[in-house]
């Protein structure tokens, strides 16, 4: 499974709409995992209902390949083709070392896309990356966990066009 936050506009709204919804849903800045069910869950309605997100988070679901990073590669590229425009975009990978920056750079630009530049971030310190976790989170209590509420939500997340299915690949993708 593989997550993408595509962001538009003013960055600190991003951030200041993610940091809000941690503290009201008392998910907090941490972890997924850690937080309770119910916190997550809460969470991620907040940012389901809210129109800042519509079109921007999107995941591709990839059920043989164990190739991560193929895989991310591929899921970036699609994301990038999904926002469209012809300006150069800027990517944030999750633990991304900065010796990594041009290596991912040429990975995704081999996909066929446009970007400007590649960098790293971690989800201790950035809302973003903890806004891509937890929309992961959802989808895998939605689509493999079979639980209830995150169903619900996923469907509606779809249904509002918040969250795009990126498509994935049921054979390894060759990276």
């Amino acid at each position: 499974m593989v997550t993408v936050v595509i962001t538009e506009g003013d960055l600190q709204t991003w951030y200041q709409a993610c940091q809000c919804f941690e503290q009201l849903s008392g998910k907090g800045a941490g972890k997924w995992k850690k937080a309770t069910y119910a916190r997550r869950l809460e969470y991620m309605r907040l940012v389901v209902e809210s129109s800042l997100f519509v079109g921007r988070l999107a995941y591709a679901a990839y059920t043989e390949s164990q190739d991560y990073d193929a895989m991310k590669a591929i899921t970036i590229a699609r994301a990038v083709r999904h926002v469209g425009g012809d300006t150069q975009k800027a990517i944030v990978i999750d633990g991304l070392r900065r010796r990594e920056f041009r290596e991912w750079g040429k990975r995704i630009r081999k996909q066929g896309v446009n970007i400007w530049k590649v960098a790293g971030a971690n989800d201790e310190n950035d809302s973003l990356i903890r806004l891509a976790d937890s929309v992961c989170g959802m989808v895998r209590d939605a689509l493999y966990d079979h639980k209830g509420d995150a169903k619900r939500l996923f469907d509606l997340a779809i249904m509002r066009g918040v969250l795009v299915d990126l498509g994935g690949e049921t054979k390894s993708p060759r990276g």
